[in-house]
């Protein structure tokens, strides 16, 4: 039996155990193809650049042993792109990813798992926690 295609998509900017939980959660459901936004795409979201490049951050999801496939993104930042060339069966958000009405409305054949939760590690739930977390523990003394 053909395994399910799930599409999984974001900036996966400092990978941390949040980026996992999610990824572990869509394999449950098959193979997983993970669409690492473009640096560019990154800084008109974020309003800023990424702490690694698009290759490098592409390198550390293809490395995941939940991800069967990663791919950056279209330059022209168009996830519904990707989404009609790839044609996946099963699309899996993250729980602050706001794409399941556009998704549904051009898709409907295709389903849409969105999580309820992001998983608390420490105190920390993304990676701009992350990026505080590191900048207050290394502007609090010198190096």
């Amino acid at each position: 039996m053909k395994k399910a295609k799930v599409l999984v998509g974001g900036t996966f900017d400092i990978i941390h155990p949040g980026h996992v939980f999610l990824l572990k959660e869509a394999s449950k459901y098959g193979d997983v193809i993970v669409v690492v936004a473009r640096d560019s795409t990154v800084k008109r979201i974020k309003g800023r650049s990424p702490v690694f490049d698009e290759r490098h951050r592409l390198l550390l999801v293809n490395s995941i042993k939940y991800v069967k496939k990663a791919i950056l993104g279209k330059e022209s930042n168009d996830i519904l792109e990707i989404v009609e060339e790839l044609k996946p069966d099963i699309i899996v958000l993250g729980p602050d990813q706001k794409l399941e009405d556009a998704i549904s409305k051009r898709f409907p054949h295709i389903k849409v798992i969105k999580l309820d939760r992001k998983i608390d590690f420490g105190g920390l739930y993304s990676s701009s926690d992350v990026i505080k977390k590191i900048l207050k523990i290394y502007t609090a003394k010198e190096l």
